[in-house]
């Protein structure tokens, strides 16, 4: 009784091609859902920052500016709960200063009527 054996130089060419084939379907499958998961994980980033930028010009060049709020599941929500406690401060300091350079006291009358009183 013959065996058949054949050499291992004589069968890697038909490996080659069943790996090669196995690995171009999976890429092929898999390459849509990696590429849309990349966009999904850029967009987390760069949408906080994009917002924060804006806030941050809006800040400089004396704007309104309301609270920041990022979509669920951005990342840096702390950042955006930092930056609302430091505009609210700046705010109360804004507001103290222009009610001190137009005279108020803390009973919201000026001077001026006080003295006349």
């Amino acid at each position: 009784m013959a065996t058949l054996i054949t050499p291992w130089c004589e069968q890697w060419p038909t490996i080659c091609r069943l790996v090669a084939t196995a690995m171009t379907l999976s890429l092929m499958l898999l390459l849509p859902m990696f590429i849309y998961n990349s966009f999904q994980l850029s967009h987390r980033f760069v949408g906080p920052v994009t917002q924060l930028r804006q806030v941050l010009r809006d800040l400089a060049e004396g704007k309104p500016v309301s609270p920041l709020t990022f979509r669920k599941g951005d990342y840096w929500q702390e950042m955006a709960e930092e930056l609302n406690r430091a505009v609210e401060v700046l705010r109360k300091e804004r507001l103290a200063e222009e009610s001190a350079a137009f005279g108020h006291n803390e009973n919201g009358r000026s001077k001026d009527l006080e003295m006349a009183i």
